[in-house]
Parts: structure tokens; sequence; C-alpha cells
């Protein structure tokens, strides 16, 4: 996509409805810079002028430069937000982990048995009890524990 020039508003035929109500604000000319931020996220950066012809190539260079700007920004921030969200999401799974591990461990004792087994008798009573893996784990714990599952992970 390519910035999008309305150089005079009372002349441009393209849009009438929308030169029509920049008129009615004292707009006659605006230009348009389109910004993909992600594959999923794009914006625009507009910039209006009162009067037509305002858009001369220095300021159209300008405001392209302004807007590969603002586009390096905004794209950053899409990046560190994703980035903040998988950390977020690795520390519940790690969570969640550690509740059937030390679930798995309880009855791998009390049912002297192996890992892969105990994890089938976990699965079993989660799908008999139709409940989530972690939340038969979490319970399991608390109950014998008598306190809530912790991980020992620093964030």
């Amino acid at each position: 996509m390519s910035p999008v020039i309305i150089d005079d508003g009372s002349t441009d035929l393209r849009w009438p409805e929308l030169t029509k109500k920049f008129a009615e604000m004292g707009v006659h000319g605006s230009l348009g810079v389109p910004m993909e931020i992600s594959d999923d996220a794009s914006a625009a950066l507009n910039f209006f002028a009162s009067k037509p012809g305002a858009f001369t190539p220095n300021v159209y260079d300008k405001a392209v430069g302004f807007a590969a700007a603002a586009h390096n920004i905004l794209h950053l921030s899409v990046r560190i937000d994703s980035a903040h969200n998988r950390a977020e999401d690795l520390e519940s799974a790690m969570q969640r982990r550690t509740a059937i591990d030390l679930a798995c461990g309880v009855i791998m004792a009390q049912n002297k048995c192996s890992q892969a087994e105990a994890m089938e008798i976990l699965t079993r009573v989660s799908s008999n009890r139709n409940r989530k893996l972690r939340d038969v784990a979490t319970e399991l714990i608390e109950q014998l524990s008598g306190n809530s599952v912790q991980t020992h992970f620093e964030a």
C-alpha cells in the first residue's frame, strides 16, 4: 500500500462524500500513509491541511519519514507485548506443570509405580471426573499438603 494524497478536496473526485465533510471542517488536503504493524494489524497516519497544495514533495517526504518512525515504534510495541504475553503464558505453564509433576510423584510413591503409570492414573482420574488435568493435580497436592501449589521459578 502506498500513501494517498488529496491535494485539493474541491477538485478531487475520488471520494466526494469525504471531501465534502473535509471542506465543512476546513480541511482542503490530506495525506494518508499506511503502516503494516504485524501480520494481522495495520494502521494509517493521516495528515490534514487547511489549504490545497500543502503536501509539497518536501512535506510528503517528511510525513513518510515520520510515519516510518511511528511504524517502527508501533511494531516494537506489538513485539514487546507479544513477548510479555508469551512470558506470562510460559510462567503459567510452569506453574501448572509443577502441580502435575508433584501429583505424579505422590501417585508414584503411593502406588510404587513408574512416572508413566502415575501419569496414566492422573489422566484417567481427570477424564473420569471430567476435569482438567492441572486442576485434578492441584487439588491432590492441596489436599495432601494443606497448602497451595507453589513454583520456585523467578519471573
